[in-house]
């Protein structure tokens, strides 16, 4: 759950619906310079579904100090157990689209796999659980190779996770790495819309290009608005509508108050403008 504090209100938005503006975002990316995303059904899966354990905890929203527990306040144990049950259902879906989704679980604890610095290394907070994913990405890749998905599961992506996995970080070019650079870039352009209480300019990246790399600028046009510098999307401008809730800011008594305020609200939608 994603809970922006205003001076009057939280807005909240559920993270399953942060994701579905992530796979939004899959769907048309492949500008001028950005190719489309390889391989095509999976990729968007992917980014539709890579925090799609997060729902029984959204349902409800919880409480602490008399506040609703914001996406980075959510005990260790919860955290796993959801992302955990997430990661299997993506499995479930598709092998590819389940490595993936576990490389983004393992990797937000260890700073996007080093795409991230800013962000804190929690790898020793969460090692029984990058441990086991870490794992099972090795499994999943073993098992993909020489099979449908063998162009992007090749013996130099197998060593690349070696590497991941020993250091924290890659610095080099696979299917596999482009993949996973692309659906944190995603994730975190969703996460920029709907986690803070207004937009602000930043830069993402890297992001994999039709040569190279390069990093996307992101400038602040409006409330609901922003310039993206290269222009990533088949459409332009490009509207992502994104469903929310806005409670008071106030001390909420115990869970079943918040709660009764959540539902409460309405749910409206917010429209997110993409433009050159």
């Amino acid at each position: 759950m994603l809970v922006a504090a205003r001076e009057d209100d939280y807005r909240i938005v559920a993270q399953n619906e942060h994701a579905t503006m992530a796979g939004r975002f899959a769907d048309h990316w492949g500008g001028d310079e950005l190719d489309a995303p390889q391989p095509t059904a999976a990729m968007r899966a992917a980014g539709y579904t890579h925090d799609n354990g997060w729902w029984t905890w959204d349902l409800y929203p919880h409480l602490a100090d008399g506040a609703p527990i914001n996406l980075f306040e959510v005990p260790t144990a919860s955290w796993e157990a959801f992302y955990e049950r997430g990661i299997e259902t993506a499995v479930e879906l598709d092998p590819y689209v389940g490595l993936l989704v576990s490389m983004h679980g393992a990797g937000v604890r260890r700073q996007r796999y080093g795409t991230a610095p800013s962000m804190p290394d929690r790898s020793d907070e969460y090692a029984g659980f990058v441990g086991r994913e870490e794992a099972r990405q090795r499994r999943l890749a073993a098992d993909l190779q020489g099979g449908r998905y063998g162009e992007y599961v090749t013996d130099e992506v197998v060593a690349m996770l070696e590497t991941l996995h020993e250091t924290g970080s890659f610095d080099g070019d696979t299917p596999l790495w482009r993949s996973y650079c692309l659906l944190q870039l995603w994730d975190r352009l969703a996460l920029h819309c709907c986690l803070y209480p207004e937009l602000e300019p930043t830069t993402l990246g890297p992001v994999p290009a039709t040569t190279g790399w390069t990093d996307l600028d992101v400038s602040v046009v409006d409330d609901t608005s922003l310039a993206l510098d290269p222009y990533p999307f088949d459409v332009d401008p490009f509207v992502v509508p994104v469903r929310e809730r806005t409670i008071p800011n106030r001390e909420y008594t115990d869970a079943a108050d918040l709660r009764t305020a959540y539902y409460e609200a309405d749910l409206v939608t917010t429209d997110y403008t993409f433009q050159r």
